[in-house]
């Protein structure tokens, strides 16, 4: 599916797009809340400054993402493989990251993490905290 066939078809009301392919997609600055990417191939997309909130990318592969400045408010990436992903300044107020493998993600500026957002056996290594420190070994957060 490209770019301009998902906005098509979400400008018309539809939300499910489950096992997309959209790697390598440029999105920047663009809104699709509420929509539905669970299980689908978004490796290399360009989520910076997208509004997700409320989004359910459960099982979606964002390996090498780009979500800077994303509002992710609400969104569901549980069991999302993040790995290598960009989340710096991104909102992740009420943000399901459970399982989530965050293997060197930036969370550098990230607001709302730890805090409100929910980590729950989420697996870090080399992963860049909001404050600037780095988790250097692998460790499930608890």
């Amino acid at each position: 599916m490209t770019r301009e066939e998902l906005f098509e078809r979400y400008a018309t009301g539809e939300r499910s797009f489950i096992k997309i392919d959209l790697s390598g997609t440029q999105f920047g600055g663009l809104s699709i809340t509420g929509i539905d990417l669970s299980g689908s191939n978004l490796t290399e997309v360009n989520l910076s400054e997208v509004a997700l909130y409320g989004a359910n990318l459960t099982g979606a592969n964002l390996t090498g993402a780009n979500l800077t400045g994303a509002n992710l408010t609400g969104a569901n990436l549980f069991y999302c493989d993040l790995s290598g992903a960009n989340l710096s300044g991104a909102n992740l107020q009420c943000t399901n990251l459970r399982c989530a493998d965050l293997r060197e993600v930036n969370f550098r500026d990230a607001r709302n993490y730890k805090q409100v957002a929910d980590l729950l056996a989420a697996f870090f290594f080399n992963t860049i905290l909001d404050d600037g420190s780095i988790i250097e070994g692998p460790k499930f957060y608890e």
